[in-house]
């Protein structure tokens, strides 16, 4: 092991700061590895001075796009944007291309870097004048070209201040039209927080599997780099392809969502891969069943984590290693753990903004070094964000018991049945157990008599056990008669984003539900 100290001396480093410290620290150490090619802390550094100079000649603010899957593009851009002072924004290359003229027109963009894949849906999100596009991957790399042909940037540039905006984050629209979360250099800086749960540091590799357009992916990536890990990039997210890298790289830690750990232990051919090298998998962005972590815990060897976050503040809480294996306290499991360092984290009614007490459902509110600094171009809805005393409003419903965060649902997602709150995750948990079911979302419909009552929209499992009256008498059983679905749809699959969150906005909606009945 030759793990280094992190420096501790300079309290606001940048992203460009950090990574120079390394280049000069273990200028020969594996930096960024992506396919068959990987660079050095000092090569990557050289080729960023160069990139910066290039991003420098659009001028301080200016907001840069990344349209395209995992590579070190990202975190080359990423590392140039801090030293020249500009913004880097990812798009989500899974939008359809009206979609991504939405954010292209918001996000006021002088420059963007594109991989060839996506060059005609790009071509399509030009709603008007059309950007200046950098293009990368294919034959003839345009990218290569274009940092070539400028010089590093000049030692005496004016870098950014920690609180100049480095990185404009597009939330994920499960409620409505993408928003563009600002986040400053100060704030990248705080996810070194999460660094120490996830047993990162500079003898680290970190396998980047979560599309980086997500909070996910990118926050896994700074943690990397400031910490002086290997970064590993993949833009292949099959289980073989997630087992083969960890395998090949000796991948030490990596973030999951819960669908990519589901796939990995239901392909035999990725668990028969030489894992061994991992000490941590954290896993985030969507709510994990209990039978899913019962086998990750049997079966993967090494400690688990699970980080709780939002675009909007990339770290709240954690739920420990020591966590997981706490016998004396199994129903901790069902919580989101405890609070960061430097995390406040309150529970307010939210209609009337007061505090609750302790084991008290509300809306679960932050204050934390993570924390974005408003929406882009839009001071209404960033204002209605935050509290009066500086806390943001997550819009996630929970409550604190013994120091742990347990969350109920999103707020809007409540159901009010004849007066009492139903929570859908909770009915959602007991549900995803009933024999036959594989994935399940719950809903409130109108009802005259009860104001609203609860839908379960059920994918059932292929073995055909599944049954509405079956679904219906295992509710029945397991909650109490206002939590229970007062009817039962049957769908060949639930709509969720890339991080593998339920978008229920989609799924109230009745043509969808009926496009996808079984």
């Amino acid at each position: 092991m030759n793990t280094v100290e992190q420096p501790t001396t300079v309290p606001d480093l940048t992203l460009a700061d950090r990574c120079t410290y390394w280049a000069s620290l273990t200028p020969n150490a594996p930096c960024l590895t992506s396919g068959e090619t990987t660079r050095s802390w000092a090569s990557v550094m050289e080729r960023c001075r160069c990139l910066a100079a290039g991003l420098a000649s659009h001028g301080r603010g200016a907001r840069i796009i990344y349209l395209g899957r995992n590579s070190t593009v990202f975190i080359e851009l990423a590392i140039a944007s801090s030293l020249a002072g500009t913004v880097l924004t990812a798009v989500n290359w899974r939008l359809a291309a009206p979609e991504m003229a939405q954010i292209v027109e918001h996000s006021n963009s002088a420059l963007a870097f594109v991989d060839h894949e996506f060059a005609e849906r790009w071509a399509g999100a030009w709603s008007t004048s059309p950007i200046p596009t950098v293009y990368f991957g294919g034959g003839g790399d345009e990218y290569e070209h274009w940092l070539a042909e400028h010089e590093p940037i000049a030692p005496h540039h004016p870098g950014p201040t920690p609180d100049d905006i480095a990185l404009q984050m597009y939330t994920s629209g499960t409620t409505g039209l993408p928003k563009g979360a600002l986040f400053s250099h100060a704030a990248l800086k705080g996810v070194e927080l999460s660094a120490g749960a996830m047993k990162v540091t500079n003898d680290s590799t970190m396998l980047v599997v979560i599309p980086i357009f997500h909070a996910g992916g990118a926050g896994a990536a700074m943690i990397a780099l400031r910490a002086g890990a290997h970064l590993v990039m993949s833009a292949d997210t099959s289980a073989d392809a997630l087992a083969t890298a960890v395998e090949r790289y000796a991948v030490t830690c990596m973030m999951l969502v819960p669908t990519l750990l589901n796939e990995m232990l239901s392909r035999p051919t990725a668990m028969a891969r030489d894992l061994s090298s991992l000490q941590v998998i954290s896993y985030c962005g969507s709510p994990i069943t209990p039978t899913l972590l019962a086998r990750c815990l049997e079966e993967f060897e090494c400690g688990l984590v699970q980080l709780y976050g939002l675009t909007e503040v990339t770290g709240i809480s954690v739920l420990q290693i020591e966590d997981h294996l706490d016998t004396g306290h199994p129903e901790r499991l069902r919580s989101v753990g405890r609070a960061l360092p430097g995390v406040v984290i309150k529970i307010i009614d939210p209609m009337s903004g007061v505090d609750v007490g302790p084991g008290e459902t509300g809306e679960i509110c932050v204050m934390a070094p993570t924390v974005m600094s408003g929406y882009f171009q839009a001071p209404e809805r960033t204002a209605e964000m935050f509290t009066g005393d500086g806390f943001l409003r997550t819009g996630d419903g929970g409550y604190v018991l013994d120091g742990y965060l347990y969350l109920r649902d999103r707020i809007k997602d409540m159901v009010i049945s004849g007066g009492e709150n139903v929570y859908p995750v909770e009915v959602e948990k007991v549900l995803v157990a009933c024999p036959g079911v594989a994935d399940v979302a719950v809903i409130g419909v109108p009802s005259d008599r009860w104001g609203e009552t609860v839908k379960a929209i059920v994918v059932p499992t292929t073995d055909g056990a599944c049954t509405v009256e079956g679904v219906m008498a295992f509710a029945r059983l397991h909650l109490a008669g206002y939590k229970c679905p007062t009817s039962v749809e049957l769908v060949n699959a639930l709509p969720r984003n890339a991080s593998g969150k339920l978008l229920k906005r989609v799924v109230r909606e009745q043509d969808w539900i009926a496009s996808h009945r079984v």
